[in-house]
């Protein structure tokens, strides 16, 4: 299956539909959001992206989503095609065990790295960067609103292969 990553979307709606008609390009069955929509509006408009597009989304709060907290019920929320959680998200793709968080914190990496989890995607530092470590793949799609530093042209995504377990990052152009 091939996975669409983003993060720190930041309400950034032109560069998440931009992000979007990539990942339908490389016939993505499935999109995950490492947190940091910043608002209800990049939220809204991703579920309309995605209720035209039928690809489901899943996806995580970041440390600036306060309004979309109020959206959250028993730590999650559950739209047509769009699942969202608070913290830490554990799926399993094609008998791959994925974690999917915002930030990078060491004790948490290093849990998931106990866990034995084949991929843990983080965002957050809007810095992209696909590396493995021990056998696990570690993915940070960077930001499709800025980078760090900040750089022309770079924000960025990335797609994910759980066929192959490998993963690779695009620039949104």
């Amino acid at each position: 299956m091939i996975i669409g990553i983003l993060s720190d979307t930041h309400d950034d709606l032109v560069s998440i539909k931009k992000a979007v008609a990539l990942f339908e390009k490389n016939k993505v069955e499935l999109i995950l959001h490492a947190g940091d929509w910043t608002g209800i509006y990049a939220f809204n408009f991703l579920v309309n992206l995605t209720q035209e597009t039928g690809i489901p989304v899943k996806g995580v709060l970041g440390n600036n989503d306060q309004s979309l907290e109020l959206l959250l019920l028993n730590g999650k929320v559950t739209f047509k095609n769009i699942f969202l959680t608070l913290g830490l998200l554990d799926l399993t793709v094609d008998n791959r065990r994925i974690a999917l968080t915002h930030g990078d914190n060491k004790n948490l990496m290093t849990a998931l790295k106990e866990n034995r989890h084949d991929v843990v995607i983080s965002g957050h530092s809007h810095r992209p960067s696909v590396k493995e470590d021990n056998g696990i793949l570690f993915i940070n799609p960077g930001s499709t609103a800025f980078s760090v530093p900040r750089k022309k042209n770079a924000k960025t995504v990335a797609l994910y292969n759980s066929t192959t377990n490998s993963a690779n990052i695009c620039t949104l152009l």
